[in-house]
C-alpha cells in the first residue's frame, strides 16, 4: 500500500519548483535557471575529470538599463579558478518569472573543466554586487542542480511527505513585493569624440576632436551634455575681378581659422531594442582665431548645435556614432561692397563617433 502510494505521489513531487529556480523568458524562449542573490552562494556536485558549462545572466531593473560588467566567482572545491564577467546590458525583450521580477542581462557562458579527482562546483555572488541568474549543464545540455535545490542530480527524490505542493494563490492576489527605487538606465558617461566634416566656407575637409560629458536629468528619456572641441577651418580660393581701367586680375584668399567649440545641449534617448535613437540641440560659444599671412584676430561667435544619431554597448563603454552640425558667427574685418564689416560663419557639418565611459 505505501509503495501504490508513493507511486501515485512522486509525479506530484517531480513537478514541485526548486526553491531557487526561477522561470527566464528572453524572446520566445523560456528556460530555468537558479537564482543567487548579492552574497549568496550555490554548490554544485561536478565529479571529474568532465567539461562543465555555465550560463550566467544579472538581473535588470529597466528594459533598457546598462552598466559596466559584474563579477562572478567560480569555484573548484574551494578554490577560485574563474572570474565570470556578466554583461550589464538589460534585453528589453526578456522578462525574469519570479516575485521581484525585473528583466535579464545579456548571458555569458563560460566553459569549466573540472579535473579528475574534482567534486564540487561553487558559483558565489560577492557581497554588495547585483543579483545573479545562473544555469549549469554538462556538455550534452543536461542541467546539473545545486546540492541544496532538494533535487540533486544523481539522488534519489526525499520522502513523499515533503513533496506536498503548497497552494496556489488567489487569481487576483498580488504578490508581497517591496517597492524598490528604479535605478536610471541612463548613466552618467564621459568620452572623447573624433570626426571629420565639412565647412560652411572652406575648402578642405575638417577633421574635429573633442572631450564630451553627459549627466542624466530625466529618468531614462533625458540627460544633459557639454563638449570641448577643436577643429581649423582652411580657406584656399581665387577671385577674378574686373580692374577698373580695363582688364582683369586674379585675387587669391588664403587664411586659417582655428576653432575651439564649447557646447552645452541637451539630449533626448528612445530605446528601439538594442540600439537607442538620440538627438541633441543646444549652443556653442567658440573662440576662433583667424590667421592671415601672420595677422592674428581672435573674437567669440554664438551659435546653435543640432545632433542625431544612435548608441550601444560596446566592450566597457559606449559607441555613439553622430551627424552633427554646429554654426556661429562673427566678424574678422572682412568687408562687403559698401564698405560695412560682415559677420562670417564658422559652421561645420560633419560625422563622429563618440566614445564613452560610464561614471
Amino acid at each position: 500500500m505505501g509503495l501504490f502510494l508513493l507511486f501515485l505521489l512522486f509525479p506530484a513531487y517531480a513537478n514541485v519548483e526548486r526553491s531557487g529556480a526561477v522561470s527566464v523568458t528572453v524572446g520566445e524562449n523560456n528556460s530555468s535557471y537558479e537564482a543567487v542573490p548579492s552574497g549568496a552562494e550555490l554548490k554544485f556536485e561536478t565529479p571529474g575529470p568532465k567539461k562543465i558549462i555555465i550560463e550566467s545572466r544579472r538581473r535588470m531593473a529597466g528594459p533598457a538599463q546598462r552598466s559596466r560588467a559584474a563579477s562572478l566567482e567560480a569555484l573548484g572545491d574551494g578554490q577560485l579558478i574563474l572570474t565570470i564577467k556578466v554583461p550589464g546590458t538589460a534585453l528589453a525583450n526578456g522578462s525574469i518569472g519570479d516575485a521581484l521580477g525585473g528583466f535579464p542581462s545579456k548571458s555569458d557562458r563560460s566553459v569549466v573543466t573540472v579535473p579528475p579527482g574534482g567534486r564540487v562546483l561553487t558559483i558565489r555572488a560577492p557581497a554588495g554586487g547585483p543579483d545573479f541568474l545562473i544555469r549549469v549543464t554538462d556538455r550534452q545540455g543536461n542541467i546539473i542542480h545545486p546540492i541544496e535545490s532538494g533535487l540533486p542530480s544523481n539522488k534519489p527524490p526525499p520522502p513523499v511527505a515533503a513533496a506536498i505542493p503548497k497552494p496556489a494563490p488567489p487569481p487576483n492576489a498580488k504578490p508581497n513585493v517591496q517597492s524598490k527605487t528604479k535605478p536610471t538606465s541612463l548613466s552618467a558617461a564621459a568620452g572623447i569624440n573624433a570626426g571629420i566634416g565639412v565647412a560652411g566656407r572652406g575648402s578642405r575637409a575638417v577633421p574635429h576632436v573633442a572631450a564630451t560629458a553627459r549627466l542624466p536629468l530625466h529618468g531614462d528619456l533625458i540627460s544633459a551634455g557639454m563638449a570641448f572641441g577643436y577643429h581649423r577651418i582652411a580657406v584656399n580660393e581665387s577671385h577674378t575681378v574686373a580692374v577698373p581701367f580695363g582688364g582683369y586680375a586674379t585675387q587669391l584668399v588664403q587664411y586659417t581659422t582655428t576653432v575651439l567649440p564649447i557646447e552645452a545641449h541637451m539630449g533626448v534617448h528612445v530605446p528601439t531594442g538594442t540600439f537607442h535613437a538620440v538627438a541633441t540641440a543646444g549652443l556653442t560659444m567658440s573662440i576662433a582665431t583667424r590667421n592671415d599671412d601672420g595677422d592674428k584676430v581672435t573674437n567669440l561667435a554664438l551659435g546653435p548645435s543640432i545632433g542625431t544619431g544612435v548608441e550601444f554597448s560596446a566592450g566597457p563603454g559606449i559607441v555613439r556614432p553622430m551627424f552633427e552640425w554646429s554654426d556661429g558667427r562673427t566678424r574678422f574685418g572682412n568687408q562687403n561692397a559698401d564698405g560695412d564689416q560682415v559677420r562670417e560663419t564658422l559652421s561645420v557639418a560633419r560625422i563622429s563617433i563618440q566614445y564613452l565611459f560610464p561614471l
